[in-house]
């Protein structure tokens, strides 16, 4: 018997079976138990001895019973205060004296208990603690090692550690909470379950692209435009989870973005909680001009007396509209003045300054005079007008001086002879909706911007020397401002000759305006195809 497990519990039950035998007509002497020992808990198979401590009286003998109560077969050949018993369940034991008197006797006799209890108790389990893991870069699992639970009894020297649930170590645990459970078994059948968690954790973000920033023209009319783009795609190491991406920063795909720049920002946020975010531009450039609409007024003068009229361009514009820029009237300036006979030709009084431009660029003061062998004097008052991201909106308003009230009365223009500038149209350039440098639009009569040969049928060679480094564009114009096409776009350095040729295709026979914008200046030329 192991004594360190033993419950030192004895269990005395004595059932007084008879009353005291004085007095009764046989005067019996009753045997007399003081004291039993042995009862307590035991492990499965162990012997056990079960002792009573007492007197017998005349001609009585111990009995002892595999029963609480005394009675039926007694388990002893012979009168003894001891047996030995092998412990396979639990069992009260009862012992009593019999024979001679006792057995006449109906009270008094005693019969004590002696309980015997199989081990129930189960085994202690060292299990071990829930964990925590990372998992492996660019994998949804971790390989996860751990000691198997162990387990004492106070009865076996082995228990049996067998998994009711979870994975073996070693294995390849998925992201999230796995549960292990075992079950820990003493040799009685006693049983206590271990548990504990592993838990993988996902600390890697998804990896999300976006699109390559765009650049695009406004639509018509609008100081924005209509712009699709392919929504970001993500990528998690997780590939089976579902991957949350939203717009966090910008406009959805199908909006109308403004003219300028627009950071669009789209974040995926895995299962787990980890995000990353991408961004990419939408450029909106405004590239649709002002519009100048002039009134239909025919500004015919006579007689050719060599003196001035004058032409207040008010007088003559309806209206002024752009599709982002606020304008009006007080913003459009004479940018030059042509005639098509020269300043002073023949039969035309012998005068100078034909042509006189206002500081204000508001007015231009016309000689009344024409050729006296000419078709009449055709004056063309080219108008300018720039918003604010540096597109030009032209028109043009025409004085006649008649050869005569005849059947030359009608002047027949035939292109610019001579021209006067007239002033430079002060802009604020703002580059993708924001504030830039001022820059200045230049009628080109310097070697600046040149064009060769003007007028042209074919082809044309632009060459262009820069005053300043600079980012600029090169674009084709027709003269009532609608863009024909972009020629460069690119940096250019101070002083240096830049050249590029131009095949004109299916033009009309017209005028057509060159211009090459930049942050620091913008210059343009009228070229003609003929």
């Amino acid at each position: 018997m192991k004594n360190n497990l033993l419950l030192a519990i004895g269990v005395l039950m004595i059932n007084s079976l008879s009353a005291f035998g004085q007095g009764n007509s046989n005067n019996c002497d009753l045997p007399e138990i003081s004291d039993t020992s042995g009862g307590g808990v035991y492990c499965t198979d162990e012997e056990v001895t079960l002792t009573i401590t007492g007197e017998l009286g005349d001609g009585t003998d111990w009995e002892w019973y595999a029963n609480g109560d005394c009675e039926g077969d007694p388990i002893n050949n012979e009168s003894t205060t001891s047996i030995t018993v092998t412990v396979t369940e639990s069992i009260i034991y009862s012992a009593r004296g019999v024979g001679g008197c006792v057995d006449e006797v109906d009270e008094g006799v005693e019969c004590v208990q002696i309980e015997v209890i199989l081990d129930d108790a189960p085994p202690e389990v060292d299990c071990p603690e829930n964990m925590e893991v990372e998992a492996i870069v660019d994998e949804c699992f971790a390989v996860v090692d751990f000691d198997l639970p162990t387990g004492i009894d106070n009865c076996s020297e082995e228990v049996m550690v067998e998994q009711i649930d979870g994975l073996e170590s070693g294995d390849q645990f998925p992201v999230g909470m796995t549960t292990q459970k075992y079950s820990v078994t003493d040799e009685n059948g006693n049983e206590t379950i271990c548990e504990f968690t592993i838990t993988v954790l996902d600390t890697q973000a998804p990896e999300i692209t976006c699109p390559e920033d765009i650049e695009v023209n406004n639509d018509p009319g609008i100081c924005g435009a209509v712009v699709s783009y392919n929504i970001p795609e993500a990528t998690d190491n997780c590939e089976d989870s579902e991957v949350d991406i939203t717009l966090t920063d910008g406009l959805n795909s199908n909006e109308t973005f403004p003219v300028g720049t627009t950071t669009v920002t789209y974040t995926a946020t895995d299962p787990s909680g980890n995000s990353s975010s991408c961004s990419f531009n939408v450029m909106v450039n405004d590239v649709e001009p002002p519009k100048i609409i002039v009134k239909n007024i025919k500004n015919s003068k006579w007689p050719p007396n060599h003196k001035y009229f004058d032409m207040d361009i008010t007088e003559f514009i309806e209206s002024v509209t752009d599709n982002c820029t606020l304008l009006s009237t007080e913003d459009i300036i004479i940018d030059d003045v042509s005639s098509d006979e020269p300043q002073n030709g023949s039969g035309d009084g012998n005068t100078e300054d034909d042509i006189v431009i206002s500081e204000d660029c508001k007015t231009v003061h016309l000689l009344s005079e024409r050729q006296g062998s000419g078709n009449g004097r055709v004056y063309t008052v080219n108008l300018a007008v720039v918003d604010e991201y540096g597109n030009i909106g032209l028109a043009e308003i025409k004085a006649e001086v008649p050869h005569d009230k005849g059947k030359k009365g009608n002047p027949i223009d035939d292109g610019p002879v001579y021209t006067v500038n007239g002033c430079d149209i002060e802009t604020s350039d703002e580059e993708n909706g924001e504030e830039g440098q001022n820059s200045r639009i230049v009628n080109s009569n310097t070697r600046t911007l040149e064009t060769y040969p003007n007028p042209f049928s074919t082809s044309f060679q632009i060459i262009y020397k820069p005053d300043s480094d600079d980012n600029v564009t090169v674009d084709l114009y027709s003269f009532t401002g609608a863009k024909i096409k972009r020629l460069y776009k690119g940096f250019v350095r101070a002083e240096k000759e830049y050249s590029w040729t131009f095949d004109t295709g299916n033009l009309n026979d017209e005028l057509y305006l060159l211009i090459v914008n930049g942050k620091n200046s913008c210059v343009f030329k009228r070229i003609v195809h003929k």
